[in-house]
């Protein structure tokens, strides 16, 4: 997690308005670092409990800050169960899926196995 910037803190000690703290946990999965490739993953949407800003002034933002920081770096520790399971999907060349001919993108389509149940 990279540091987190004071400018939107500023704007809700000025306006008053409570932070709420949020972790977006498996987005590594569906676009991973250099790649412009798309794979369909789960990804959960964490919200914390609501920060007050009230009583803050300018000279606290960096104590929000920072405990803005701790709040989502506990919320990611707490649901990111690390890469979601690979093993019932089905990863194969997106021209493949469609038109039955050979291409030259590199894209691809993943879809999930069928199971009997």
């Amino acid at each position: 997690m990279r540091p987190f910037k004071k400018g939107g803190l500023v704007l809700a000690i000025d306006t008053k308005l409570p932070v709420v703290p949020m972790a977006v946990c498996g987005a590594y999965d569906v676009m991973q670092k250099h790649s412009y490739l798309l794979h369909p993953r789960p990804v959960k949407i964490v919200l914390g409990d609501p920060i007050s800003t009230e009583g803050l002034t300018y000279e606290d933002r960096d104590t929000l800050t920072a405990l803005v920081e701790e709040k989502v770096a506990g919320l990611i520790t707490k649901h990111d169960t690390g890469p979601a399971p690979q093993d019932n999907l089905i990863v194969e060349p997106f021209w493949r899926c469609f038109t039955g001919q050979p291409d030259c993108t590199k894209s691809y389509s993943v879809r999930r196995k069928l199971t009997a149940e």
